[in-house]
């Protein structure tokens, strides 16, 4: 039925970190900072892997968003006839991930008060309740003291997401993924893929409007490069 079968595989792509959550981007239980944030300069560690600790009262306006809240119902905007039974054996996230506090973990941080904007650079880790994302870059992109616009970058940039009823955990990859808080939008660029068990959606583009809970892979200028569905068939009960 479809152009290729693909097979993904089914365990997490992303590990489980050793590394404690250093930095409270919604202001909740701070860790004690042992270092300053001066504006534009930065602040790294120069040990790699040591991780970034922001002083609450010199560190960027708090971020009040979702950093990547993946939506796990699944409702195409193309190929939806086809794509029903994949999105009636998802479920929203946990609902509890929005009331949580984003933290971010980094090998170094700069902050351009000027431009509004603060990158995150060297094994990125941002958490929220059971959201995880990973990339090597993380730039945030403020205006007013309002987020317009978060970009993350990695090869590949991993996420992962609990979602409710004891369903499997979500899992997406790409190299570069658009979030814009305002909307609720979020676009994955370039390899995207998202899966949860057998089943996957894989095009150079997925976007999720998370507000709404629709999900729409591919788009009319793609040209030749097509939008790969795989589901896989319940086994009946006995």
């Amino acid at each position: 039925m479809y152009e290729e079968s693909m097979n993904f595989p089914e365990e997490a792509l992303i590990k489980s970190f050793d590394r404690p959550v250093l930095s409270s981007v919604e202001g909740h239980e701070r860790n004690q900072p042992d270092q300053s944030f001066p504006n534009g300069r930065n602040c790294g560690s120069s040990q790699p892997g040591a991780g970034l600790q922001i002083n609450s009262d010199s560190a960027p306006p708090r971020f009040r968003h979702v950093l990547l809240r993946i939506v796990s119902r699944l409702v195409p905007g193309l190929l939806m006839a086809s794509w029903m039974s994949l999105a009636a054996d998802h479920a929203f996230a946990l609902d509890s991930d929005s009331k949580q506090p984003i933290y971010i973990e980094a090998n170094t941080a700069t902050y351009d008060e000027k431009k509004g904007e603060t990158v995150y650079t060297g094994d990125v880790k941002a958490t929220q309740g059971s959201l995880e994302v990973r990339g090597d870059q993380m730039t945030v992109y403020q205006k007013g003291g309002a987020t317009e616009k978060i970009i993350v970058t990695g090869d590949p940039t991993r996420l992962k997401q609990t979602p409710e009823g004891g369903k499997e955990d979500i899992h997406g990859t790409s190299q570069r993924a658009d979030y814009f808080p305002d909307t609720g939008i979020l676009i994955l660029y370039d390899k995207a893929l998202v899966w949860q068990g057998q089943n996957s959606t894989a095009s150079d583009i997925i976007e999720y409007d998370t507000k709404n809970g629709l999900f729409t892979a591919g788009s009319p200028n793609t040209g030749s490069k097509r939008v790969h569905v795989k589901m896989q068939p319940k086994e009946k009960s006995k």
